[in-house]
């Protein structure tokens, strides 16, 4: 029977695979891996995207400052990037910029919630590609709520040029759904962090799966934390080990 559905989906242009869970914990070692990272390479870069207001729960901040990690953080929503300045203010070794960042160069619509919205304060810091994105979050009347706004988009290779990267050894995307296609677009431009932390929990099933293969094939070992996918370069093991 399994064979004969298999059959007919084909046909109709579709696959019928096999979903198994990833490795998975509760605890983030990510600012121990990142803290301990730094200490062996002081010269460690690290690239955030979608960084919100780079405030105190933001897991990354606490290595970024006190270990004087080079980052360059990126946040496209002009109110919350205004929050991120104020939280890196008098960092030199911190650089900030407003953008998205996509597989092309050029701009996209970017849905919102209104910032002078009645909701609580954590709403107005999502933000997405897809409108309907936000039905998943109990926002009344969401419809209503949201707004667009038009970003610029940059390319990967287009911000490896434009702020003189040499490399990028960490980069961490949180970006509530696009996840995926922005890994892929580094993965094309021949980027291969040595570490790579994105958010799965908003990618469709079938992103996910092809990313993890995607991955798997470029030696990357995956472990699941919460709502994130860390991705480890075999190099990076063997220099933190």
């Amino acid at each position: 029977m399994k064979a004969i559905i298999k059959l007919i989906l084909r046909r109709l242009g579709y696959d019928l695979v096999r979903y198994q869970a990833f490795p998975s914990v509760s605890w983030n070692p990510l600012p121990l891996l990142i803290g301990e990272w730094a200490t062996r390479q002081p010269n460690l870069q690290l690239v955030q995207i979608g960084a919100n207001d780079g405030g105190p729960t933001d897991p990354l901040r606490h290595a970024i400052l006190k270990h004087q990690i080079t980052s360059l953080l990126i946040e496209p929503l002009p109110d919350i990037f205004e929050r991120l300045n104020q939280n890196y203010a008098g960092v030199d070794h911190v650089r900030l910029a407003q953008y998205a960042v996509g597989p092309t160069d050029g701009t996209l619509i970017l849905w919102r919630v209104k910032p002078d919205s009645n909701l609580p304060s954590w709403t107005r810091e999502l933000a997405s590609f897809d409108r309907n994105h936000f039905a998943k979050f109990p926002i009344p009347n969401w419809r209503d709520q949201i707004e667009p706004i038009e970003v610029p988009m940059t390319s990967p290779t287009t911000l490896i040029t434009r702020h003189k990267l040499n490399s990028i050894d960490c980069l961490v995307i949180d970006t509530e759904g696009f996840d995926a296609k922005i890994v892929h677009a580094f993965l094309d431009s021949a980027i291969r962090p040595l570490l790579l932390v994105y958010e799965f929990f908003h990618v469709p099933i079938a992103e996910r799966i092809s990313l993890r293969r995607r991955l798997f094939d470029l030696g990357y070992l995956t472990l699941d934390v919460g709502r994130d996918t860390q991705a480890v370069h075999p190099s990076l093991a063997e220099l933190i080990l």
